[in-house]
């Protein structure tokens, strides 16, 4: 592993078109109506995701707990970076929550499932400010002590990362849909956040797939609270990586 961040796709966050309707109404009768040209490029979010970085798990001593199938363990690494176009300046907008989702399956239909095993943050509310953090495995996820920052820092081990203090992190379904939640308490969610998973994989499963995608919700005095998805949402479209 490298200690550089790799950016793996940049995505548009959308509103639907009911809502681009309701906004475009609301901006009629105000008189930033007459600046704005193309609502649509006006009113998105950007996330833009890092390659998945992984490494495989080994016991060093301690006992797994399994379900009595021989599985192999890779600790991954997520990084989303929330962002707005420079169109979006004129309306002072503001994340206010987030929703980072995976998906993960086997390379091969024929071959079992992988699952979540583990995953980091799961019920982080300390702090204020987005923290870095330094993690460790043995064999449950663990921190070392962490330190807020004013900003995202780019360059930083692979072990280490930024997260959020307010987040909560689920395995999903069947433990194989894991999602985060993130409520920002420090000004806004701009820049980059991790999040980390351990994944157990069966040693018959040779190749484990990984797909991701997140959405948000934003805010602004102009049009209030409105929800965002991805511009491509059906999995079946998104790219994915091989996890081995």
């Amino acid at each position: 592993m490298g200690e550089h961040t790799e950016s793996w796709f940049e995505e548009k966050l959308v509103v639907d078109d009911a809502t681009l309707a309701n906004i475009e109404k609301s901006l009629a009768s105000t008189p930033i109506a007459k600046t704005i040209t193309d609502t649509q490029r006006l009113v998105r979010g950007i996330v833009r995701v890092d390659r998945p970085r992984w490494r495989k798990l080994s016991p060093d001593g301690h006992q797994f707990l399994t379900a009595g199938t021989a599985a192999d363990y890779y600790l991954v690494r997520l990084g989303f970076q929330f962002d707005f176009p420079p169109e979006a300046e004129v309306y002072n907008p503001r994340f206010v929550f987030a929703r980072c989702e995976a998906a993960i399956w086997p390379e091969h239909d024929t071959q079992p499932a992988p699952v979540i095993y583990d995953l980091y943050p799961q019920n982080l509310t300390d702090g204020n400010k987005p923290m870095q953090v330094s993690l460790k495995f043995a064999p449950k996820i663990t921190v070392a002590p962490t330190i807020e920052v004013a900003g995202p820092e780019a360059g930083v081990a692979w072990e280490q990362g930024i997260v959020e203090p307010s987040c909560t992190g689920f395995p999903g379904e069947h433990e194989q849909r894991p999602y985060w939640t993130l409520r920002p308490k420090s000004k806004s969610l701009i820049g980059l956040r991790h999040f980390w998973m351990v994944i157990e994989a069966p040693q018959t499963c040779t190749g484990i797939r990984l797909k991701v995608q997140a959405r948000a919700d934003i805010e602004s005095k102009l049009f209030g609270l409105i929800s965002m998805k991805p511009s491509e949402p059906e999995w079946a479209s998104r790219r994915s990586i091989v996890i081995s």
